[in-house]
């Protein structure tokens, strides 16, 4: 597998080199996830296992990546994705940082990081950070763009362009702290919400490919990852 060759705002946020032996802290403290066709097909990897470096069709090492792989062909989705724990509230202060290259795709939307919140059912993740195809936003028209999808519980989703898609590798950060989120890309803070209505959620991060968009869709999407780390105070 070849993962390499498959085909603005100014404010100041956070630079600070990441040491890769980092990611295998952070996998200590991840399980990994994958699931096709609507929970049909789920499979859950354990830390300890992520540490031996496995490697499937969806999840592999390539080079200095921890590459996620998924095709999606209809309506069910896949995803395969870390899945941080213990859970936290967003009252404190929490971060999730990654290097990350994210290749371009012909899926409609892809979800590549999350901050998701526990609960005995299935409920609707309060931020995604994903990459659109192409995007109509408020009179524009957005192509090969990141977005963060938020959702409160008065107001519902809210879409918020971040900026094209880099073609090389890039520092994407989602940093929790009194009830506010904070996204940062390449070390430019890009968007801050309050989220004062998620008081009461417990919350952790995911980071990886989820084949979000509503609709039917037919592509693949690849994403590696060379540096991770998740961080409280």
């Amino acid at each position: 597998m070849n993962f390499l060759n498959t085909p603005a705002l100014a404010i100041l946020f956070f630079i600070s080199p990441v040491s890769a032996s980092f990611l295998g802290d952070a996998l200590s403290y991840s399980e990994l996830q994958y699931e096709v066709g609507d929970e049909k097909i789920w499979k859950v990897t354990s830390s300890n296992t992520l540490h031996d470096d496995p490697q499937s069709h969806y999840y592999y090492r390539y080079s200095d990546y921890q590459v996620f792989d998924v095709e999606r062909s209809g309506k069910d989705k896949v995803r395969s994705e870390l899945r941080q724990f213990p859970e936290w509230s967003v009252s404190g202060w929490r971060q999730m940082q990654a290097q990350v290259r994210l290749l371009e795709t012909d899926l409609d939307e892809v979800t590549w990081m999350q901050l998701h919140r526990k609960s005995s059912s299935s409920v609707t993740p309060p931020l995604r950070l994903t990459l659109e195809r192409r995007r109509e936003h408020k009179g524009g028209v957005y192509k090969d763009y990141l977005f963060a999808v938020i959702h409160h519980k008065s107001s519902g989703y809210k879409r918020v362009p971040l900026g094209p898609r880099p073609d090389e590798d890039f520092q994407a950060t989602i940093r929790v702290n009194n009830y506010q989120v904070q996204i940062g890309i390449d070390g430019t803070l890009v968007h801050v919400e309050n989220v004062a209505d998620w008081a009461d959620y417990h919350c952790y991060f995911k980071v990886g490919l989820y084949a979000s968009g509503g609709d039917a869709d037919y592509g693949e999407a690849k994403m590696g990852v060379r540096e991770l780390t998740f961080e409280s105070k």
